[in-house]
């Protein structure tokens, strides 16, 4: 395992996995390509089951192995420190590093002609900053591996990562799907003022 140390500002209470799969709905229901929905009084097996086939996400990453749940405050700055899924996808936009690859990327100019359209939606996302409510983004760490790698929020950790370069305070609330217990994981509090 890797030993690079995520900093968060505070750690919550234990999350309650049905709850982070709610919100994860909730999230995907508002895109247009989607159906509204409202999974208040869903089981976890029919948010699981939702996930998987009507917006084609990545849950079953989130929810084998029946990890712990934890939630995290985290900056942008740290959130690069994360993986990115797909990682055969997103390998080529941050350059086989973590997700603050495709910020340098996308800094350095790279992505302008290659990829105008994640150049776009990034910046539309920064502008957001920080005025808008993002939702929580969704990690996944396993026993063997080190970073956790980001099942949903890639775009929206992308634009807090170019807002904290902006000097901009962003913060967004981490869920952790974690088998190793946190205290024993990289992770450290970061001191409050």
């Amino acid at each position: 395992m890797q030993e690079s140390p995520i900093r968060y500002r505070r750690k919550q209470d234990s999350l309650d996995v049905t709850e982070g799969l709610r919100q994860w709905i909730r999230r995907e229901s508002q895109k247009d390509e989607y159906p509204d929905a409202n999974p208040s009084g869903w089981d976890e097996e029919r948010l699981v089951s939702e996930l998987e086939t009507t917006y084609d996400e990545p849950v079953q990453y989130a929810t084998f192995g029946a990890p712990e749940w934890t939630t995290l405050v985290v900056s942008g700055s740290e959130l690069g420190k994360f993986d990115p899924y797909p990682s055969i996808g997103c390998n080529w936009l941050t350059g086989g590093e973590t997700l603050a690859g495709a910020i340098d990327r996308l800094q350095a100019g790279e992505l302008d002609d290659e990829c105008p359209e994640f150049v776009e939606e990034i910046s539309t996302f920064r502008g957001q900053y920080p005025d808008h409510e993002f939702g929580a983004v969704v990690v996944r760490q396993c026993e063997e591996y080190w970073p956790p790698v980001t099942l949903d929020g890639n775009h929206r950790g992308w634009a807090a990562i170019l807002a904290a370069r902006d000097g901009v305070g962003a913060e967004l609330d981490v869920h952790v799907a974690h088998e190793t217990p946190l205290d024993d994981l990289p992770f450290e509090k970061a001191t409050t003022a």
